[in-house]
């Protein structure tokens, strides 16, 4: 019997491969970031924030356990998600993707313009979606299967700050 143990080992995701290998000291959004600043990245993508581009994360749900040990943290975080339209209750359950809710929950043109006027350590806000109204700087995310590609557009907030 042959030893295929080695075949079956890294049970990391295309994306968790990514982050943590060779580009996540080249990734072509560390432009646009300065070093030691925030940056939202949506749906709590906090490797991204931190591996990729070396940078804080503005705002996470996940990052938000710390509230139960840090009266100011849970403030902040409060705060954060009221700037960014997540402090709704449905915003963090099953309802999040039904039409009724999604605009509700949906950062659009107005908040991203708000929370980069706001924030001055903020350096960008990145989506998973295209904001209309709004010129982003795009990347893919290519993945071994071509139908599992993942775009992601990068709003620099310093566009926003001038306005």
């Amino acid at each position: 019997m042959s030893d295929t143990s080695g075949l079956f080992w890294d049970q990391r995701s295309p994306w968790q491969k990514y982050v943590t290998g060779e580009y996540a000291t080249n990734h072509p959004f560390r432009r646009y970031i300065t070093e030691h600043r925030e940056v939202y990245w949506d749906s709590g993508n906090v490797l991204g924030s931190w591996n990729l581009l070396d940078s804080t994360s503005y705002y996470s749900r996940l990052q938000g356990a710390g509230v139960l040990f840090n009266r100011g943290t849970a403030i902040e975080l409060s705060n954060r998600a009221k700037l960014l339209g997540q402090n709704l209750p449905e915003c963090g359950s099953g309802k999040y993707s039904n039409e009724e809710f999604q605009s509700k929950c949906v950062p659009n043109q107005t908040t991203v313009r708000k929370v980069c006027s706001n924030e001055p350590r903020l350096d960008a806000m990145i989506f998973s979606f295209e904001i209309k109204g709004l010129h982003a700087v795009r990347w893919t995310f290519e993945q071994p299967d071509p139908t599992q590609n993942k775009a992601y557009f990068l709003y620099p907030c310093s566009i926003f700050r001038k306005s």
